[in-house]
Parts: structure tokens; sequence; C-alpha cells
């Protein structure tokens, strides 16, 4: 019996379905993680079910850079990666986040803090050791970060978003990585996590400036 569906073979992606000629397609070209291949796996699949084109497919994959505020790349001139992810308002965001950069080696700048959820932070432990380099907290949750996080890699108390994202623009060296990614709420400093991610890419604006 014929298998159908959508499936990753490490390099494209692959869609079988009854009546319909296979498709091979690349990655998406501007998302990172691999909770957005699994995503762009399953919204092809359902295109191509639905009757999308195969060019049509493919040039959403190839131009599609995802939404606001959820990794978000900004583009800049800057020698580091800036990467905002305001809508990652709790622990298990903030471990996909990380997960989605395997090639980090003790080389991400992590701003964390807000609104604290009442979770705790040591999930996060594993991936600090090996892909941050320094974190950066922020909110009211900061002690409480620094707290129960103390001991696992140099972390500095910024307070606020802007003192954050100076401190590591002034610090960060080129190929590393500035990553918004704060396992909290943002209700302690800003109306919701899209005026959060919204200033801190002005704030990159600004200081790179």
């Amino acid at each position: 019996m014929k298998e159908w569906g959508g499936y990753w073979d490490g390099s494209r992606i692959h869609i079988r379905l009854p009546s319909k000629l296979p498709l091979k397609l690349p990655p998406p070209l501007h998302l990172i993680g691999a909770h957005n291949l699994q995503n762009a796996l399953a919204a092809a699949t359902l295109a191509y079910w639905s009757g999308a084109s195969k060019t049509g497919i493919r040039k959403a994959l190839t131009h599609f850079r995802g939404l606001e505020h959820r990794l978000e790349k900004m583009e800049t001139s800057l020698p580091i990666s800036v990467y905002n992810d305001s809508k990652a308002t709790n622990v298990e965001s903030t471990l996909t986040a990380l997960a989605a950069f395997p090639q980090a080696r003790q080389s991400i700048w992590l701003i964390l803090g807000g609104l604290d959820k009442g979770n705790s932070y040591r999930p996060l432990v594993p991936l600090l050791k090996t892909k941050v380099k320094r974190i950066l907290t922020i909110g009211q949750a900061a002690t409480k970060i620094r707290k129960e996080l103390q001991g696992t890699i140099p972390m500095e108390d910024c307070g606020e978003l802007s003192q954050a994202v100076s401190s590591a623009l002034r610090q960060a060296q080129r190929g590393e990585i500035l990553l918004l990614s704060p396992a909290c709420a943002s209700f302690d400093q800003f109306s919701n996590f899209e005026e959060r991610g919204r200033i801190f890419k002005s704030l990159v604006t600004r200081f790179s400036a």
C-alpha cells in the first residue's frame, strides 16, 4: 500500500498525493528551525492537496520571510545577526528558538526577562551552556532568572531593553547572534509582545546607525 503525504529527506521536501504528480521542493529559504520546516512541510502538502501549483508553492517557500516577532531576522549592516523573537513568552518557546541555531557554539547574546509566568528557567540550561555566550536580563523576572541560572553562563543585569541592546551591540563580535527571546510575558514594561518586538527593532536600528 502506498503512503501518501509529505516528508523531509534532509535536503528536499517531498509530497506524494493520490492522483497528483509527486513533488520535490526546496526548504523554506528565509526560515530557520525544525519547527518552521515542519510548518512549511504541512503548509506545502495542504496547498498541493487544495490545488496550488508547484510553481506557486515553490515561490512561497523561496520568498516567505515568516511572521513579525517570530524568529524574525533583521536586515542590518551589522557584522552580527539579529533576531526578534518577542513572541517567545514562555520557556518552551525560547527553547525552540535556541534549537533553531544548530551551528551556534557559545555565540548567542540572549535577552531574557519580562513578566514572570511562574515557570522554571532551569530547562534552558543545557542549550544555554552550548549555544549562549551571555544572558542579558530585563524586567521583573530578572532576579528569578539570575537565581535559577546562576553559574550556568555569564549574565548581565540590564533592567531595560534599551540597555540590553546597547550592551550587546557594543560587545558582540563578528559572526555572533543577538537574540531577543524573552521566555516571559511583556506586560511589566510593554503593552504586548508586539510593542516589545517593535521597540527592540527600533533600538537595534538606532544604536547601530
